[in-house]
């Protein structure tokens, strides 16, 4: 019996020997050829360039794998002296380098002014110095475009700087300051020297540090009770600069200690300063700080998910079921499955505990590129876009739109498709606020550059479903799935609007009726909104400005029924804007033959939104004052919590995909505020109403400064423009519109083109090919100071056959040329600002 049972295991272990090496037999044939068919993302390659400026090491720049638009690569700007020198320290991150060259080019790329080799350059450990001396072919403090290019083994790497020869532009004096009042605020008693640039009042929220301004309190500027120390000297980028003022950021990292609890921050600091002969002044100042979310060391609660400190709430995106939810922290995309009490980190150029051999590596932490997430299925399953700059991995310095999908099951990513673009990041990331959505059959839809792409990723193929769209040709509904535009180019005579359900592919055509023109107004929900005006009532004045009044403005819902009507005697609808769960109304009223401004009016949306199962509330906290934190549905296993890294699926063939942009798209305008490009809009006076709310600045395509709300004097007349009269010949507008043409050495009469029925706008384009014209109606009145600062004068309809001219002001007074009277007049700025805003702001002007 016990031989039998010897025997009986014998042949047990004799079974599994054969068995594993039949197995490792069969693998080996089945798998021969095979190979794992995931990767890492690759560390970034490409050096950093850094310009010297004094004791500074200033503008970071990072590298382009392919040129880029010249016109809109605006990030940093370069002054340099009478000696032209450009001194860069070149951090080669253990790259090498074959060869430099630059290129300085005008501002718009269309003039090469010097290509030059640079071979004289010193390395020293891992970096390159070299000092680049430009040809004494620029003009002094005209705007040129640098493009530095190192060649690597089989590429050529760009980097891009403005540059200007700055002399008496106080370099050195405002960045001294700033440098001070930064340092100021981590030293408390040194901070007491700084209090005199502070204006904390109610408008600073002292609850938290997530945003701090001039408004801010004492004690938050200088961290509150926090124990901080920056762990990387601050990046500091010159973004704007002219003889009195300069905007510069400030990018650091930085480190909290709250009873040895180390957290750490990406923090970014905007100031604006003037400088004086007597002292120096700080116009603007925001501090944005974001803990850096680390998923290995979070705080995890049976219910909760903390995130720290943020700017901002960070995004989250559920499955229906609401057990699966993605969220983003800081362009890190994270998916929690409740299910499988499993948390993965799907996306991101950085992790919290390094990715190369120097965790603070600036090129991996650069945030120029954004992720946001497209849906989230019940299996754990996420689709997500990343967008901008890409600072590391295949597309490695290229702008563009990456598509990818995390499966859940294989625990892996995989990239659909990359869509390439050639202008910066910033510009790419305020584009694809518009439309970024993904249909349940997999198609991307997008909106660039005025128009709207179908992009099918399977077939890397692409259509325009909506093109040449300005902003009031178009809407969307607020998760995107639902898009109305017009069918013609021209908002003012449209016949019917096109409304798209971008999941089911169902399209209804709205259409606006026997002799009427439609307007979409937007969404409330899933119904649209729009207005229906009369042909005979839409008319252009003779300044040029189109009135479309719709006399009646209807709500419908997908299948054609007619919610809501609003209409009312006498009473037309300009315009209509939806802000949550209200449509404002912007009306006039018929007086006279005259549409005069009469009060907003409001419909509201009775709607409830739907509430997410996993939401994002904002406790205090006794350290660190308010922070975010995610509040789950279900319970969490904090013990048994999984934490996954998935890896990049590799993939045959390109899928690489480039859009043909449109060169007769319409004139588009570039907000650009204390913290970068806030906005992109084909409206110019919207342009510029929120340029003046913003203390921005506002560019045209072309790179021209149609707008700027600071630098101008207390005080400035046009003394060239001398007090011209009416008489039976020419009226009001035509002696306004004779006066700007005669001041600008163009002799020309027109009072016989308006005669002709041509317009102010027309006549002013053809007569000035080289200004751009503009019109800024429902601008305020201390918008257009700007322009007479710059000695260009500002017609004002006071009605729609009287016209006067703006031509100087002072700190409380207005000049006005009146033809009417024959005279040059001053009316105190409160009392002209009721007049015009009362008449509807009705104001033309141009830039040279």
């Amino acid at each position: 019996m016990k031989k039998r049972v010897v025997l009986t295991i014998a042949k047990i272990i004799s079974f599994i020997v054969a068995f594993a090496a039949s197995f490792f037999i069969f693998s080996t044939i089945l798998n021969r050829g095979n190979t794992d068919m995931t990767k890492d993302m690759a560390n970034a390659a490409y050096p950093v360039i850094h310009v010297q400026i004094g004791e500074y090491s200033t503008n970071c720049l990072h590298g382009y794998a392919e040129p880029m638009n010249p016109l809109y690569m605006r990030d940093s700007l370069t002054p340099i002296d009478s000696s032209r020198e450009v001194k860069l320290t070149v951090d080669l991150y253990h790259a090498s380098i074959d060869s430099c060259r630059y290129e300085l080019r005008s501002v718009d790329g269309s003039r090469l002014l010097e290509r030059t080799e640079v071979s004289d350059y010193s390395t020293a450990a891992d970096t390159v110095s070299m000092t680049l001396t430009l040809k004494d072919l620029m003009e002094k403090d005209t705007e040129y475009l640098l493009d530095i290019i190192l060649g690597m083994q089989d590429r050529e790497v760009h980097y891009y700087t403005r540059i200007v020869q700055a002399e008496g532009f106080h370099v050195q004096e405002k960045l001294d300051f700033i440098d001070y009042f930064h340092n100021c605020t981590f030293d408390k008693e040194q901070a007491a020297n700084i209090t005199k640039y502070l204006e904390s009042n109610a408008k600073g929220d002292n609850t938290t540090l997530g945003r701090v301004t001039l408004n801010s309190s004492f004690k938050q500027i200088t961290w509150a009770d926090m124990k901080v120390q920056k762990m990387t000297e601050p990046c500091m980028t010159i973004r704007e600069l002219d003889s009195d003022t300069a905007t510069v950021r400030l990018d650091y990292i930085l480190q909290s200690n709250v009873n040895n609890d180390l957290k750490e921050y990406r923090v970014t600091e905007y100031y604006r300063v003037r400088y004086t002969k007597d002292r120096m002044y700080m116009l603007q100042f925001e501090r944005n700080m974001n803990q850096i979310f680390n998923e290995n060391d979070a705080v995890y609660t049976t219910r909760t998910i903390g995130l720290g400190i943020q700017q901002e709430q960070p995004e989250i995106v559920e499955s229906d079921d609401g057990r699966t939810f993605a969220y983003v922290v800081q362009d890190r995309l994270f998916c929690y499955n409740g299910a499988g009490n499993q948390l993965a980190y799907l996306y991101g150029f950085y992790n919290a505990d390094g990715v190369t051999r120097d965790k603070y590596d600036e090129r991996i932490l650069y945030n120029q590129c954004d992720v946001e997430i497209l849906n989230v299925d019940e299996t754990g399953n996420v689709c997500f876009m990343v967008y901008g700059y890409m600072n590391r991995g295949d597309h490695e310095g290229r702008v563009g739109v990456s598509v990818n999908y995390y499966n859940s099951l294989y625990n892996t990513v995989e990239e659909k498709g990359f869509i390439t673009y050639d202008k910066p990041a910033e510009i790419l990331r305020e584009e694809l606020r518009t439309l970024h959505y993904v249909s349940r059959d997999n198609l991307f839809y997008m909106m660039l550059d005025c128009a709207i792409y179908r992009i099918d990723l399977a077939n890397c193929t692409y259509e325009i479903v909506g093109e040449k769209l300005t902003d009031n040709m178009y809407s969307i509904s607020e998760d995107s799935h639902m898009i109305l535009v017009q069918n013609g180019q021209d908002q003012y005579s449209c016949s019917a609007l096109v409304w798209m359900n971008l999941n089911t592919h169902r399209t209804v055509t709205v259409e606006a009726g026997e002799g009427n023109y439609i307007r979409p107004l937007g969404f409330m929900g899933d119904d649209i909104v729009y207005g229906i005006a009369r042909r005979e009532d839409i008319y252009t004045e003779a300044s040029g400005i189109t009135v479309f009044p719709m006399y009646e403005v209807r709500i419908q819902n997908e299948i054609g029924e007619i919610l809501k009507t609003y209409a009312q005697e006498n009473v037309y609808v300009v315009d209509g804007r939806i802000h949550l769960n209200q449509l404002v109304l912007k009306r006039v009223s018929m007086e006279n033959g005259t549409f005069r401004p009469i009060a907003d009016d409001q419909i509201l949306n009775n709607r409830v939104q739907d509430t997410p199962d996993n939401t994002i509330s904002v406790p205090v906290t006794q350290n660190y004052e308010k922070v975010y934190q995610i509040n789950l549905a279900g319970d969490m296993n904090v013990q048994k919590l999984q934490i996954l890294t998935p890896r990049l699926t590799i993939y045959e063939g390109n899928r690489e995909l480039s859009l043909q942009e449109d060169a007769d798209r319409p004139e588009r305008y570039y907000i650009f505020t204390l913290t970068g490009l806030s906005r992109i809009t084909t409206d110019v006076a919207t342009a510029v109403t929120e340029g003046l709310s913003q203390a921005g600045t506002v560019m045209t395509d072309q790179g021209m400064c149609i707008f700027s709300k600071g630098g101008r004097s207390s005080i400035n007349q046009i003394m060239a423009i001398r007090p011209a009269k009416e008489d039976d010949i020419r009226n009001s507008l035509a002696v306004c519109l004779d006066t700007i043409l005669e001041f600008e050495g163009i002799g020309r009469s027109t009072a016989a083109l308006l005669e002709q029925g041509r317009h102010a706008m027309d006549i002013l384009a053809e007569a000035m090919p080289d200004a751009h014209i503009l019109e800024l109606n429902g601008c305020e009145l201390e918008a257009m100071l700007f322009y007479l600062n710059r000695d260009i004068p500002v017609l004002t309809m006071l009605s729609p056959d009287r016209a006067v001219l703006l031509v100087g002001y002072n700190t409380t007074q207005i000049a006005i040329m009146d033809p009417a009277t024959g005279t040059i007049y001053k009316k105190t700025m409160a009392e002209a600002s009721a007049e015009f805003a009362g008449l509807g702001n009705v104001f033309i002007t141009y830039v040279r």
